[in-house]
Formats: C-alpha cells, structure tokens, sequence
C-alpha cells in the first residue's frame, strides 16, 4: 500500500499541470480524512514537499503568501465589524429606551395640558356666567 501511495505521489508531483496552488489545499483537506493512515500521509508530504518546492516559483509561494496575509486580514476585519455592529446595536438600544422615556413624558405633558385648558375653559365660562349674572340682576 506504501509503494502505491508513494509512487502515485511522486507520479502527481512529477507532472507539472497537476502542481498549482489547489493541490496543496485539497493535500491539506485529505490529511483530515487520512488520519487512520499517518504513514502514508507522511509519505507523501515528504515527497510532495521535496518535489512542490523544488519547482514551485518564488512568485507562486509570494502569491499564496499574500492570499494568506488578506485572509487573516479579512478575518481581522470581519472580526472588528462584529464586535462594533454589537456596539452599535446596544447603542441602538438604549437610544430607543430614552426615546420611549421622552415620549412617555411628552404624552405625560400633553394630557395635563388638556387637563389644564378644560380647568381654565371651566372657570372662564363660570366668571361669564357671574358677569352675566351681575349685568341682568343688578
């Protein structure tokens, strides 16, 4: 099983269409799956790696270094605008219980308003009612 595992990697490795930046992701992937054969995982990362970086270009591995500096990056940002839509969001929050609170009061205002202009309608029509009664009875 070693010998066919090893010599099927040196045969991928060995042809030059079949080396670019995905190969080194799936390898990656299936080292998950292969863990009940570490051995010949192994194998195969030895080989590939001798292989990979004999014939990978200097501006292959500065590509894919820099696809991993924009990733961590892109996490770090995604990271930071989770942590500020939270903090918008409790500011959200509270805003909108300080308006419910100046309405309560504004609607607080207005009904002793009414209050107040019914009580003054009331004794405006009472002194007109005592004007009229000393104007005819007098």
């Amino acid at each position: 099983m070693d010998l066919i595992v090893s010599i099927f990697a040196e045969c991928m490795v060995d042809v030059k269409e079949n080396i670019d930046d995905n190969l080194l992701g799936l390898l990656f992937i299936n080292m998950a799956l292969c863990k009940h054969v570490p051995s010949v995982c192994n194998q195969f990362l030895k080989i590939f790696d001798k292989k990979k970086l004999a014939q990978m270009s200097n501006q292959r591995l500065l590509n894919i270094h820099l696809k991993l500096e924009i990733l961590s990056d892109l996490k770090d940002l995604l990271s930071r605008t989770k942590c500020e839509f939270k903090g918008l969001e409790s500011q959200l929050q509270n805003d909108l219980k300080q308006l419910g609170n100046i309405v309560q009061e504004v609607v607080a205002a207005a009904i002793g308003y009414q209050t107040v202009v019914k009580e003054n309608r009331n004794l405006y029509n009472m002194v007109q009612d005592l004007i009229g009664q000393f104007a005819y009875g007098a």
